[in-house]
This record gives structure tokens, sequence and C-alpha cells, in this order.
């Protein structure tokens, strides 16, 4: 007898779903990161500080594209 959710037992729908959840926790930690160097910057006032932000927001939208696309896979 087929069991409706036997698809979760698949080697490859864990293998998604765990990098589902490695990139949502990256999300989460370049958000944490993003956030700290931008507090840092107002403290210590550093020029190339702007470049590190704008680098790290690509990164991030990069990864939340990943995400999505991931989701949509999945």
């Amino acid at each position: 007898m087929y069991s409706n959710l036997q698809f979760l037992l698949n080697p490859f729908f864990l293998l998604k779903v765990m990098i589902l959840v490695m990139i949502f926790v990256f999300l989460v930690f370049m958000l944490i990161v993003l956030n700290q160097v931008r507090s840092m910057a107002k403290r210590v006032n550093q020029p190339k500080t702007p470049l590190i932000v704008t680098i790290g927001i690509v990164i991030l939208l990069a990864a939340a594209s990943l995400f999505l696309t991931s989701l949509v896979i999945l």
C-alpha cells in the first residue's frame, strides 16, 4: 500500500529541505551581520564601510533569490 507521506522518506527531498534550511539560516545570519556592520560604521566612521554594506546587500539578495528558487524546486 502506497502512503501519501512516503515522499518524505526520499533522500533527495530531505536534501532539498536541508539546503532550504541552510539558506534560511544564512539569510538570518547575513541580516544580523549587516546590522552589526552598519552600527559599527556609525561609531567608527570608516570610509570603506559603505562598500562592505553594499557587497553584503548583494550577497543577501543573491541568497534570497537562491532561497526562493529552491523553494520553487521543492
